[in-house]
């Protein structure tokens, strides 16, 4: 059963960041933090969330965005 809300992903969904949200690299390099330009609210990411926002850059399919953190 799916949950309220929720979205389902297969390989070939493409993932796009939102032109609403600003990211600044903690300077240790150990993640970073999102700011949502309309709502202001903010996110801290491990380095492991920065690097899948890294990757997913201006969009990239699921299924490469996966192969790709499992590269690294």
């Amino acid at each position: 059963m799916e949950e309220a809300g929720s979205v389902r992903l297969n390989a070939s969904t493409v993932i796009r960041p939102t032109a609403r949200l600003a990211y600044q690299e903690l300077a240790d390099g150990a993640g970073g933090v999102l700011l949502h330009l309309e709502t202001g609210q903010y996110h801290g990411l491990n380095s492991v969330g920065a690097l899948v926002l890294n990757l997913v850059g201006d969009g990239t399919r699921f299924g490469d965005l996966v192969d790709a953190v499992r590269a690294q």
